[in-house]
């Protein structure tokens, strides 16, 4: 994984908080329990995450709670634990609509964050970045239909996360 910009740092953008080998695409899961096991699975494997299963059942409690899905096609699972070495996510990306949540939303994208226990405020920015992304259709489109994970990265790269 390169380089990990600290927080609070005002050059930050979503690319500083993920790493191509987290950006899955074409999974053959068709539910959220399993686009979040896929994604936690390539975060433990980047040494993110050292409890999968633990974490899977956070987010699959919090989800049960309230949807992350949101109207624009992306989900927001999440889990705030502690012992997560630091603020990332891994991106889940599909060609075919995947029913999310009770209400079975139909998202293409599913933002996977690891929250560290005392990192509210660092969540909320990447939250509000990616909330600025739902804004913007092109690169919702790019996003989706960009061939490698390197693209999918390099778009990322031009969505700032403001410092917190």
């Amino acid at each position: 994984m390169p380089p990990f910009n600290p927080p609070g740092l005002a050059t930050a953008t979503l690319a500083d908080f993920t790493d191509s080998a987290l950006i899955i695409s074409g999974f053959d899961t068709r539910d959220a329990r399993g686009v979040t096991w896929v994604l936690a699975d390539a975060l433990s494997r980047q040494g993110l995450l050292p409890e999968p299963a633990r974490f899977c059942w956070a987010v699959a409690e919090r989800e049960a709670k309230v949807s992350t899905a949101m109207d624009f096609g992306v989900a927001l699972p999440h889990a705030r634990l502690p012992g997560l070495p630091r603020l990332c996510f891994a991106l889940g990306r599909s060609d075919l609509p995947i029913a999310w949540g009770p209400a079975a939303t139909p998202i293409q994208l599913a933002f996977l964050f690891a929250v560290p226990e005392h990192e509210a405020c660092g969540y909320l920015s990447l939250v509000s970045a990616v909330a600025r992304v739902s804004r913007q259709s092109r690169l919702l489109t790019n996003l989706r239909s960009a061939s490698t994970a390197d693209e999918v990265l390099d778009l990322l790269g031009s969505v700032p996360v403001k410092a917190w």
